[in-house]
């Protein structure tokens, strides 16, 4: 009798083992189970946020981008009397967008939409002044033609006097008309991977670079060739950054500028050419930069970026 009991003990306390064994494994499997869950959780989390940082990047660039391109219209004004409507027409456009830009929050698909329809707005900017420039070029050519047709009915002392003076004043014209133009001038911070990969930036801590990219305009009277540019980048205590002594250039006005950066271009006064050009410094302080453009001595075009 004793016997039969100590099997049955040893029968239940086996069933035991099992039970434990396999709850054991229950336990387990539930672990790892919502274990693996909250990884995929945290993943998404991490994704999402670093979509919202690059959407808040990406949304004050192009913020800059339309403010400058409205500041554009608003010069274009006051010297282009009988375009003001087809300006003001354009105008509103890209202050329309400026407005749909300025109130997303963190939405990566109206994000790329939206900068496809800037870049639209852009290249509609750039054929509209050129359709201006051709109209001036115009006026050139019919203001030359009629010096030439005054020089040619000249006979007394006093009109071969004035009609130099009015060549001149046209050959002045002419110089002015001539100088080439960066539109649109961009200046950002951006990362720049040991793979030489490009990543916009308004974080000072991460910039090691600083882009200035901007269009040099077609212009029909400009020279063909060879040009170099000149980027001038000042920090934000007002001093040049430059790589050395020998940095420098004359300006139109014979007085030698120090240079950041530089860059030849082979211009084909009938087409325009995005440019980007670089400046790199490592630990680059917090505040505002300023960036000036120069081509043959003068000043094309100015930017300015932030880094926080």
């Amino acid at each position: 009798m004793e016997t039969s009991n100590n099997s049955d003990n040893r029968s239940n306390n086996k069933t035991l083992v099992i039970i434990l064994f396999a709850l054991v494994g229950v336990l387990g499997g539930t672990t790892a189970y919502f274990g693996y869950q909250l990884t995929q959780k945290q993943d998404q989390i991490t994704v999402l946020t670093e979509e919202k940082t690059k959407v808040v990047d990406e949304k004050s660039a192009l913020e800059d981008k339309l403010k400058k391109q409205i500041a554009t219209y608003d010069s274009l004004f006051a010297v282009n009397a009988d375009a003001q409507a087809l300006l003001g027409d354009e105008r509103a456009k890209v202050e329309d967008l400026l407005k749909k830009v300025s109130s997303l929050q963190g939405n990566a698909g109206a994000m790329k939409k939206y900068k496809a329809e800037a870049e639209k707005l852009r290249k509609d900017q750039v054929d509209l002044l050129k359709q201006i420039k051709d109209l001036q070029d115009q006026n050139v050519d019919l203001t030359a033609a009629n010096v030439t047709l005054h020089k040619d009915l000249t006979e007394t002392k006093t009109e071969n006097a004035a009609l130099g003076t009015e060549n001149k004043r046209l050959n002045t014209t002419v110089d002015v008309g001539s100088r080439l133009r960066a539109y649109e001038v961009v200046s950002e911070g951006i990362k720049v991977s040991g793979s030489g990969k490009e990543k916009s930036t308004s974080k000072a801590k991460r910039s090691n670079k600083i882009r200035t990219c901007f269009t040099l305009l077609e212009n029909a009277i400009a020279q063909k060739g060879n040009r170099t540019l000149y980027m001038v980048v000042k920090d934000p205590s007002g001093q040049v950054l430059a790589t050395g002594n020998e940095s420098t250039f004359t300006s139109s006005d014979g007085s030698t500028v120090v240079y950041s950066a530089k860059k030849d271009v082979d211009y084909d006064n009938g087409k325009a050419v995005d440019i980007c050009m670089y400046f790199g410094k490592d630990d680059m302080p917090k505040g505002k930069y300023a960036v000036d453009v120069y081509c043959d001595g003068y000043a094309i075009g100015s930017s300015s970026c932030e880094l926080k």
